[in-house]
Order: structure tokens, then sequence, then C-alpha cells
């Protein structure tokens, strides 16, 4: 779904696995237990963490606007509802 990407690598005559994530589309992220405070969220620079201080939750949150599903356009567009018509048929829809 184009969420992350996985390749196999040679690194020092060693077999490696490199995953790559995609940048999310919900952020601020932030861990539940602390919740949207400074020593809760974080951001990614590079390699590192960081966290993020109350300014930048506050403007992250703010721009935050949640797309509806129907507006998603899905990476992958050869799609088909063969599927979908084998589960409706079985439930006699």
């Amino acid at each position: 779904m184009g969420l992350f990407d996985i390749n196999c690598e040679k690194y020092n005559s060693k077999s490696i696995i490199k995953i790559g994530i995609s940048s999310g589309i919900e952020k601020p992220y932030y861990l539940k237990k602390k919740g949207l405070v400074s020593n809760g969220c974080f951001i990614r620079v590079g390699n590192a963490t960081e966290q993020l201080s109350q300014k930048n939750i506050e403007e992250l949150f703010s721009g935050k606007n949640r797309p509806s599903l129907c507006k998603i356009v899905s990476p992958k567009q050869d799609l088909k509802f063969s599927q979908l018509k084998i589960y409706y048929s079985e439930k006699r829809f």
C-alpha cells in the first residue's frame, strides 16, 4: 500500500534488511500514556528523534485535517472487486 519499503542489501559482507517507513498524515503522533505534551510528542529529523515543543505541537494539531476515505487515492490503481463480489454472493446480496 506504499506505507513501507523493504530492501535486502549487503553491508560489510553481511546481508541486511532495510525497512523504510513512509511519513504518516495524522500528525502529531504521541505517546498515549503522556498525551499531547512536549515529553510525549516526537518528530524524526533524519536518523534522530527530537521532542516537539508545545508551540510545534499546537501548530501541527491546528493544521491537522482528516481526509475522508473516499478522497484518499490508492497507490494501487489495478483494483478489482472480485473478492468483494464473492463475499456478497455468499451473503446473498
